[in-house]
């Protein structure tokens, strides 16, 4: 199960830095301050280039790590979260049916000064 879990993870952060990269924030200001600062040292795009995987990588992994504990912890008390949601889900429609309204904190454009 370890492997499947690394081998998944692994993907998914490799399709993650993918799609990172892809993103719109990514090629129009970490990209081409990659490209200016490679190309200004040919020599050393190799290394740049890792530096910058590198950088991606730690922002992509934990993601991909942390989907992946969330996906385990589904699986694993899949009946338990349901139950309990669905639960909170009657209790707040039953509530809502009785008269009760859930006051949620809406950003209004009023400022209280």
């Amino acid at each position: 199960m370890e492997q499947v879990l690394l081998s998944t993870t692994i993907l998914a952060s490799f399709l993650g830095g993918i799609v990172a990269l892809l993103a719109p924030c990514c090629v129009s200001v970490m990209l081409p301050a990659f490209f200016a600062s490679s190309f200004r040292r040919r020599g050393q795009i190799l290394g740049m280039t890792l530096v910058f995987a590198a950088g991606v990588g730690t922002i992509i992994l934990p993601i991909a790590l942390g989907a992946a504990i969330v996906s385990r912890a589904l699986g694993q008390y899949h009946f338990w979260i349901f139950s309990v949601v669905g639960i909170a889900m009657v209790v707040v429609g039953v509530a809502t049916l009785v008269g009760w309204k859930l006051m949620l904190p809406m950003p209004s454009g009023k400022s209280s000064g």
